[in-house]
């Protein structure tokens, strides 16, 4: 079964190219051992597209919130992945996907103070990508 994405928000459709980039994060975290810096490669590419001027609208973030918050159609839900811990790294930037970066249009201050905006998560992936790495 595939993952929950949430099409619409306010009568607004999600951008054509959200929900590839979701499904490629789905199906890295969801692999027998899911390999840190290939979850981190997929973050990436979606967390360069919602902090884009063509991807940064409500109806993404909506979708991108409710697709890490609704893991009931996930073979396993993320907060049962041993090998990404809710607290911490990696399993602290999933768990600001489900709800923090929706702040980014209607309270700005309030992603960046919990560093949860597109450009603040992605500095985060990058940070776990090279300490899983060793650089």
């Amino acid at each position: 079964m595939s993952p929950f994405i949430q099409r619409t928000y306010r009568g607004d459709d999600i951008s054509p190219e959200l929900e590839p980039l979701l499904l490629d994060v789905y199906k890295e975290i969801q692999r027998q051992s899911p390999h840190v810096p290939a979850v981190c490669a997929a973050l990436e590419g979606l967390l360069r597209f919602i902090g884009s001027p063509e991807g940064l609208t409500e109806p993404n973030l909506r979708a991108t919130s409710m697709f890490f918050a609704i893991d009931d159609d996930w073979g396993t839900p993320l907060d049962e992945l041993p090998e990404i811990p809710r607290e911490g790294t990696l399993g602290g930037i999933l768990w600001d996907l489900q709800g923090t970066v929706t702040y980014t249009i209607t309270s700005p201050s309030v992603a960046a103070n919990f560093d949860s905006t597109p450009e603040l998560l992605l500095a985060r992936v990058h940070e776990v990508e090279a300490a899983a790495l060793g650089t």
